[in-house]
């Protein structure tokens, strides 16, 4: 099986939840604070949720067996998480999810992580290339350019009709219709179940925008779950990133076609009429 790596997206505002004041204010509220982050980080790799297993007695002990942790700290600590609604029981017996980790989540292969150094590296060599072939110019260039013009034109035409299609399906749809499809998108993209989707999505935070929102999300291999790298919940449930969606941020770029174009267009301006002939 292929090595997967994880890591939690921890709120910018953690320290300021009222919550989390409160349990650092208990006495030993900082050691149940540092047990609630590593029973996130251990819930990683189940999407939120920690599983009692019957090694030991009972959940708590066998928590406390885990984090390396004193069982009466770990007690204290559920029992307040319990309290404020930061760790619920799951669908299954013996299942406890952390709803503030569902939607925190990152992760990507390793194969992913090797994909992406690999064209970081891409990257640096091209721009090397790059430099080094700045003032070089050729008739042979000009003809090139023209032909990828004429391309690309064809390739804005196609883009163009697939827009068109994809708006004349939006508009077949009703807004319930939408919201399903929004979240058969979001649970594929995201590997989650309609339990965990559930839990963080709120339909009337996509009462005005459903279609531009979904209109962005088809333009995007990522946000569609076509790459390798998994997108969290959060990018799609959080007001900061659905507006990150809305701007166009993550949409899908031909590169090829972006690079010949920046090339044809410095071309154009370092080069006159005279200068080709």
């Amino acid at each position: 099986m292929a090595k997967k790596y994880f890591w939690l997206k921890l709120k910018d505002n953690f320290f300021k939840q009222k919550s989390i004041k409160k349990l650092r204010k208990m006495a030993g509220g900082d050691t149940f604070t540092i047990i609630y982050l590593k029973m996130q980080l251990l819930s990683l790799t189940n999407e939120g949720k920690l599983y009692y297993e019957g090694v030991e007695d009972n959940f708590v002990e066998e928590l406390a067996l885990e984090l390396d942790e004193n069982v009466e700290d770990i007690q204290m600590t559920v029992l307040y998480l319990q309290k404020n609604n930061l760790i619920e029981f799951g669908e299954l017996p013996d299942e406890y999810i952390l709803p503030e980790v569902v939607g925190s989540i990152g992760s990507e292969t390793a194969a992913a992580e090797r994909k992406r150094q690999q064209r970081a590296r891409e990257r640096e060599k091209l721009l090397l290339e790059n430099k080094k072939c700045d003032n070089v110019t050729t008739k042979s260039q000009l003809v090139t350019n023209s032909h990828t013009e004429i391309e690309i034109n064809k390739e804005i035409d196609i883009e163009k009709d697939i827009e068109r299609e994809k708006k004349n399906h939006l508009l077949s749809l009703s807004y319930k219709e939408k919201l399903t499809e929004l979240k058969k998108i979001i649970m594929k993209a995201t590997n989650s179940n309609e339990h965990q989707v559930n839990l963080v999505f709120q339909p009337s935070r996509y009462q005005n925008i459903i279609d531009d929102l979904l209109l962005n999300i088809y333009n995007s291999d990522y946000l569609q779950g076509e790459t390798d790298k998994i997108p969290p919940l959060s990018t799609y449930t959080t007001e900061s990133q659905i507006n990150k969606i809305m701007a166009g941020f993550y949409k899908t770029h031909n590169k090829a076609k972006d690079k010949i174009g920046i090339e044809t267009l410095q071309y154009k301006t370092n080069n006159s009429l005279d200068d080709i002939l």
